[in-house]
């Protein structure tokens, strides 16, 4: 019987990599990975991780934050 793990994950907005890194882990050792969301429904992760602007949404945020001292 081949063992299982479940991962739970938030609806949105969660790190693709907090995901996929343990995931990989997990079936390269021969468990079989389920992964729940509050839901029941498919996650969808943080867009900007995929799309590369969240080093610029994190740019802007300095910036703004920057302004708003002075």
């Amino acid at each position: 019987m081949t063992k299982q793990v479940i991962i739970p994950l938030p609806d949105r907005d969660f790190d693709t990599t907090e995901v996929s890194i343990p995931w990989k882990h997990f079936v390269e050792a021969g468990l079989h990975v389920t992964f729940s969301t509050e839901t029941g429904q498919m996650g969808q992760t943080d867009p900007r991780l995929l799309t590369g602007d969240f080093w610029a949404v994190g740019r802007k945020a300095r910036r703004a934050c920057r302004l708003s001292r002075t």
